[in-house]
């Protein structure tokens, strides 16, 4: 029986087909500007081409939310979600849809004495978004963990971050979820160092029993741990990795990682150059870690920075000069182009941020676009990926095996899929029928654990759906 559910999983594989002609796109949002002065949410092509912005935040329609920050998300049912920290019926920000279809923007709920200045959603397996707030009206004010239902609409307050700075303080961000199952985050201020300072905590949050662990207080007297923790990444040793800053100026670029067998936590490398860590590093398919700083740098504007975590190699790739960018506040990104993208909050011909791009091969910096206000102003977050999935035609199938691990196989309870750099991507897996039984979005990692357990014995496959390239495998449940 095995045999012949195989032939027809293969046979299937065979007429499965790509759709061809789909567009690569950048989306974004500014934090203010724009044609109603709130902010804006614009796309725009890899090259710098076809800039559009198809939403404007208005600050005189304070109902539905203005001044956004942070990242979009684009969520299983295809439209992008993001956070406000101004406007809604309580005065303190939305939380949002944005239908790219029809360019339909939707305050999905109204934010209650809350403040979400830094922070992102994210979304796996379960369906639900999570995320974080910095402040919190209840009951310590301190912020908290949320889930949203994006069918049912229900806001769920998770966890309260105490007010008495213990266990973490004012989380930044996004939560990040790794391949045990748990979310990861960290909190700018809580804990308690060696003299009694509190300087931030690394905490893992388990949804399933809602769970908060304080697993690493930062440390502004020890050298080893650093303080004011910044977001984090799973790379693709399993390890997590972030920024804090260290140094008599406090706030000098280091680099650590934390490995979430043994909780332990390692200071890797510092640069007295870059100052004022920014969002999270990003590991590219060369498998080296990029990221920003807010300062530093020549022009004391900030930079890009790389890390080689094979030979622990920190290195200082390009200094802002204003004129083509200054101060970015979000997160690179990596395009299978081999580019890096990203965003400054200044600098630029108008002074008002701009787009740009990197190409690590060749060490080349290019001003994409500069923002002057009407097209937006002063970004805040981070850049997304979305293709059009709208086909004219068909390709063949992608099949590079040296893109994708996955072990065991043929397996019982669980499958650890494994790529070679794309760290933002869409998981589903389809039996040999084409129904989908599993779907979930990866942010920030390079590999997942899935659990197969309740699948029936058969042939499967599963697909990764990464900017404009799809790749598709199969796999055996006995």
């Amino acid at each position: 029986m095995k045999k012949i559910i195989t032939l027809l999983a293969l046979s299937l594989l065979l007429m499965i087909q790509i759709v061809d002609g789909q567009a690569t796109q950048l989306w974004g949002m500014t934090s203010s500007g724009g044609a109603h002065g709130g902010g804006t949410i614009f796309h725009i092509n890899l090259d710098g081409t076809g800039f559009t912005s198809v939403y404007s935040f208005d600050t005189a329609q304070t109902g539905t939310g203005y001044y956004p920050s942070g990242d979009l998300l684009q969520a299983s049912n295809g439209k992008l979600y993001g956070l406000t920290i101004n406007g809604g019926l309580n005065s303190s920000g939305v939380l949002f849809s944005f239908d790219t279809t029809g360019n339909i923007y939707t305050d999905v709920c109204d934010l209650t004495s809350s403040i979400c200045e830094t922070n992102s959603l994210i979304q796996v397996g379960n369906g639900l978004l999570y995320g974080m707030c910095d402040v919190a009206p209840k009951p310590f004010g301190s912020g908290y963990i949320f889930s949203f239902d994006i069918i049912s609409n229900i806001f769920t307050d998770l966890y309260d971050f105490d007010g008495q700075g213990l266990y973490g303080q004012y989380p930044s961000g996004a939560l990040v979820y790794a391949n045990n199952g748990l979310y990861y985050g960290t909190a700018n201020e809580g804990g308690e160092d060696t003299v009694g300072v509190s300087v931030g905590v690394l905490f893992s949050f388990d949804t399933t029993t809602n769970t908060y662990t304080d697993l690493l207080n930062f440390d502004a007297q020890a050298p080893a741990y650093g303080w004011y923790p910044r977001s984090l990444i799973q790379a693709s040793d399993g390890n997590l990795y972030g920024t804090c800053d260290i140094g008599a100026s406090w706030n000098t670029l280091a680099l650590y990682n934390f490995n979430i067998s043994t909780n332990t936590c390692t200071l890797l490398n510092a640069s007295n150059d870059m100052t004022g860590p920014v969002g999270h590093p990003i590991q590219a398919g060369n498998g080296i870690i990029y990221g920003m700083t807010y300062g530093g740098g020549f022009y004391l504007v900030g930079g890009i920075y790389s890390y080689d975590p094979s030979n622990n190699n920190l290195n200082e790739m390009f200094d802002f000069i204003i004129s083509n960018g200054a101060n970015p506040g979000g997160s690179l990104i990596y395009a299978n182009n081999g580019n890096l993208y990203g965003m400054t909050e200044n600098g630029g011909a108008d002074s008002a941020g701009v787009l740009f791009s990197y190409n690590i091969a060749t060490n080349t910096y290019t001003d994409l676009l500069d923002f002057n206000g009407m097209n937006g102003k002063n970004p805040l977050g981070s850049l997304i990926i979305l293709k059009d999935t709208v086909s004219n035609g068909i390709a063949q199938i992608n099949n590079n095996k040296n893109q994708i691990s996955i072990n065991p196989n043929p397996a019982t309870t669980i499958i650890n899929i494994k790529n070679s750099g794309f760290t933002n991507y869409d998981l589903r897996i389809k039996d040999v029928l084409g129904r989908e039984v599993y779907q979930q979005k990866i942010y920030n990692s390079t590999q997942s654990t899935i659990d197969i357990s309740s699948l029936n014995n058969g042939v499967y496959i599963y697909q990764l759906n990464v900017e404009e390239e799809t790749i598709r495998g199969k796999f055996v449940k006995e």
